[in-house]
């Protein structure tokens, strides 16, 4: 199992089935390259000042968006996972 160090965020990639939202927003072909959608399976913590770790709220199933320009390819386990930087997720998905 992976553990994230400090600032960063262990994700599953989950690709959409559509290039149209719900909402009607059409997510271009060059943006899809760099945006990528997943699913958070572990996150680290922010390293304060003092030297207290600070929790990120990405639980475990998490659904972001991330740039994958600024995200790394890794395999344990005969899985595919991206190791991202907090500061590369873009939003989290909340259900309605």
């Amino acid at each position: 199992m992976l553990k994230p160090m400090d600032e960063q965020v262990i994700v599953i990639e989950k690709p959409e089935g559509e290039a149209v939202s719900a909402g009607g927003i059409i997510q271009p072909a060059v943006t899809k390259k760099s945006l990528r959608r997943g699913e958070v399976v572990a996150a680290g913590a922010k390293r304060l000042e003092d030297g207290k770790l600070f929790p990120y709220d990405l639980p475990a199933g998490t659904i972001i968006f991330f740039h994958s320009n600024q995200a790394h390819e890794v395999a344990d386990g005969g899985k595919q996972f991206y190791v991202v930087p907090y500061a590369a997720i873009l939003c989290k998905v909340q259900a309605d």
